[in-house]
């Protein structure tokens, strides 16, 4: 075994000689993380307690990014500098840091991981050169691994059911298998190979669906976990095989979620990361099934292909019951008339969670229309990061201008109750009872193929104001028209958005874009970057207030809204030829569509 088997937790540079230049810069006592930040000249007096640029660098930085950066230009050019460096880090690191740090990063739940795993490879390279175990340098680093572990086993250190908790079992596998020798090194494999289960079933639904709330993290843990697969068949591990099967149930995910671009949506806590561009760590992944692989790499590579229209076997609509995703297209290839709507509701832990319940996004003509506010950074108590994750920057309601309760008493509140797709519509429910005695239903509609319907009910014992909130994309411009809102990109309309119904007898609605005091109509497209775009806003109010929203897009941007009858429990649509009925209590098990009955399928995990 090498220290190419052990799980990469930092990106390779793709260029050797950039990384040879980076090498030399370490020994010049200039820092480098990642890509993300400007490297930081600093003296290793003065390098462990510097604040760097923000929480994510310091967590980056406590990690040791530099060790396997160095450890590739010693594989490249065999200089010895490079090697005696990385060592003279993690030595002078937990000289600098154990038992205490100056740094709120140090002993961090994640970078303790992820500076294990980085020491673990130190030691593979550093132990072939240098084999005497008698050797004072070789019983420290041994003694520095057995600290780490020792902290990642605390009970009260470790973080169960949380995307950390996981990089923590994977480094303690790790540290057992490199120190194979030691007669603790089986239970710290038992005990991690026991608890990464855990983790997994916790972070992955049945259906392959991932419970904290962010595709982007799909990838990150799949870029992980498909490292550490490898490293379980280097090993011969028995649970290869059973971690194989669940990697491409959670890789089915991520091709649904994915954005009709190749581009991660900017759902809670995601940055949008071009995934065509990490095609190279992709197919090191060696996904096991030929088909899912190849039509994978397809729809990154080649996604204008009609061949993925002919030969998917993938229906291109799916609800993933247990995460709360309802994930909606016209077809798996990609142009101009490729429609895209991702509808979601579920709340399976606090981690990454935003109040955004009930939202969606929507892709059409190469463009998301409706998105969400991504993630900003980490930096949570900044004015920027609290207003991302607020009910203002995601496309569904605030109730008295408070936000969802998202405390741990109601995970389990939030879920797609119900759904039906034909050739003309899909139907999804889904409801949420994250506000005090109050019940929110949402209808999400789509009468294919060019408008969709907002259909949303709200139940209380009082009187509330409601806001109902659209975030368009940064790139449009938006304006009032005939009492709907247009949003033109390059001067060509491209959605329209009109309330259309409701039973409230305040009717308001507000354009916001880039106000500053309070913040009110910006998104994050990128890391640690907001963008003023156009945010609609429509209030009513009372004790149980309906309403229903038209967003049209392609051809019925210029066509009239449907007529809407809701009487009581039933809504009734007129569009086109068609009359659709719904009622709108969770009973229904039936859609009504010109007379005919279809049944719909009932969700069971509220």
């Amino acid at each position: 075994m090498d220290e190419n088997s052990i799980i990469r937790v930092f990106p390779k540079i793709n260029s050797k000689n950039k990384t040879i230049q980076v090498c030399d810069d370490y020994l010049k006592n200039k820092w480098y993380t990642t890509a993300r930040y400007e490297p930081i000249e600093a003296s290793f007096e003065e390098v462990w307690s510097i604040n760097g640029f923000d929480r994510s660098w310091r967590f980056q930085h406590h990690g040791l990014p530099c060790i396997p950066i160095l450890l590739d230009g010693y594989s490249l050019k065999k200089s010895e500098d490079y090697l005696k460096h990385a060592k003279r880090v993690i030595f002078h690191w937990f000289e600098n840091n154990y038992p205490e740090s100056p740094s709120d990063m140090g002993w961090h739940d994640h970078s303790t991981a992820w500076r294990l795993i980085n020491i673990c490879r130190f030691f593979l390279v550093w132990k072939s050169q240098y084999i005497d175990r008698s050797h004072d340098d070789y019983k420290q680093l041994v003694y520095i691994i057995k600290i780490h572990v020792g902290k990642l086993l605390d009970e009260n250190f470790y973080r169960p059911k949380h995307n950390h908790g996981l990089d923590q079992d994977m480094a303690i596998f790790t540290a057992a298998i490199i120190l194979w020798q030691l007669p603790e090194a089986k239970e710290w494999e038992r005990v991690a190979i026991n608890r990464f289960w855990k983790q997994v079933e916790h972070l992955f639904a049945e259906d392959g669906s991932y419970l904290e709330h962010s595709p982007h993290y799909v990838y990150l843990i799949l870029n992980n976990l498909y490292s550490f697969l490898h490293f379980l068949f280097d090993c011969k591990h028995r649970d290869a095989i059973k971690l194989q099967k669940k990697l491409e149930e959670c890789l089915v995910f991520l091709i649904y979620v994915l954005r009709a671009d190749g581009v991660i949506p900017p759902i809670g806590d995601s940055e949008q990361l071009i995934l065509n561009q990490m095609i190279n760590n992709i197919k090191k992944w060696q996904i096991k099934s030929g088909k899912l692989r190849s039509f994978f790499e397809n729809l990154l590579i080649n996604p204008h292909s009609e061949r993925l229209d002919k030969e998917s076997e993938m229906p291109v609509e799916k609800v993933f019951e247990d995460g709360g995703f309802a994930c909606l297209r016209n077809k798996w290839s990609y142009d101009s008339d490729t429609i895209q709507a991702l509808f979601y509701s579920g709340f399976h832990s606090r981690v990454h969670k935003h109040h955004d319940d009930l939202s969606f996004i929507l892709f059409h003509n190469h463009l998301p229309l409706i998105t969400e506010g991504g993630k900003y950074s980490y930096e949570y108590s900044s004015p920027e990061r609290q207003y991302i994750v607020s009910p203002y920057v995601h496309n569904s309601i605030m109730v008295d201008n408070s936000f969802t309760d998202i405390s741990r008493k109601n995970i389990g509140k939030s879920g797609i109750d119900s759904y039906f797709f034909n050739e003309t519509i899909s139907y999804i429910s889904a409801s949420h009872n994250l506000y005090k005695d109050i019940t929110h239903r949402r209808l999400f509609i789509w009468l294919k193929p060019h408008k969709f319907l907002i259909a949303d009910i709200l139940k209380g014992y009082k009187n509330h104001k409601v806001d109902t909130f659209f975030n368009l994309n940064h790139k449009i411009k938006c304006f009032k028209s005939e009492g709907a809102y247009v949003g033109a990109y390059q001067n060509d309309k491209v959605v329209k958005v009109r309330h259309v119904f409701t039973n409230s007898k305040i009717k308001k609605a507000k354009l916001y874009k880039g106000e500053k005091n309070p913040l009110k109509g910006w998104v994050s497209p990128s890391y640690s970057n907001l963008r003023p775009n156009p945010l609609l806003n429509f209030r009513s109010a009372g004790k149980t207030v309906k309403n229903v929203f038209d967003i049209s897009i392609g051809e019925a941007i210029d066509e009239e809204s449907p007529k809407i009858n809701w009487d009581k429990e039933r809504i009734i649509i007129h569009y086109k030829n068609e009359i659709i009925e719904i009622d709108t209590f969770n009973s229904s098990k039936n859609i009504k569509i010109n007379d005919l009955k279809f049944a719909i399928k009932k969700v069971n995990n509220l």
